[in-house]
């Protein structure tokens, strides 16, 4: 929320008591890497990003911050690619969220972004998927 607030600097320290606290808190480090994003600091950032998916490779959240840092700061377009892919695999919602993240802008034109980003019409929806046949 802090963030989101544009209080970085806040939600940083927050995010490095949470860690303090429970230093295997995979959302605290996730949280903490986007904290660290947003002011700048990039290897910190990816680091905690890292240990963050270290903690829990599952959580698709940060694995699309590391996408978005990464594309950010110029990383190798596959190289992003390849993290906002797993995180759409982990989290589908996040498919709507990258096609309208700044942070992707200069991949809007590539077709492999384009065909990760599309809306599924043929994805069941939450509804559909435990409804019996």
């Amino acid at each position: 929320a802090l963030s989101k607030l544009d209080r970085a600097e806040e939600a940083l320290a927050a995010c490095e008591r949470a860690i303090e606290l429970k230093p295997d808190f995979s959302e605290a480090w996730s949280n903490k890497g986007f904290a660290l994003g947003e002011l700048n600091r990039h290897e910190e950032a990816l680091a905690a990003l890292d240990k963050a998916i270290a903690l829990k490779p599952d959580n698709g959240l940060p694995w699309y911050n590391r996408a978005r840092l990464r594309c950010r700061t110029g990383e190798a377009q596959d190289v992003v690619l390849a993290d906002l892919r797993r995180a759409i695999e982990l989290d589908s919602d996040l498919r709507k969220n990258a096609r309208e993240e700044d942070d992707f802008a200069s991949l809007r034109g590539d077709p492999e972004f384009v065909e990760l980003t599309r809306e599924r019409d043929d994805e069941p929806s939450d509804e559909s998927a435990h409804s019996p046949p």
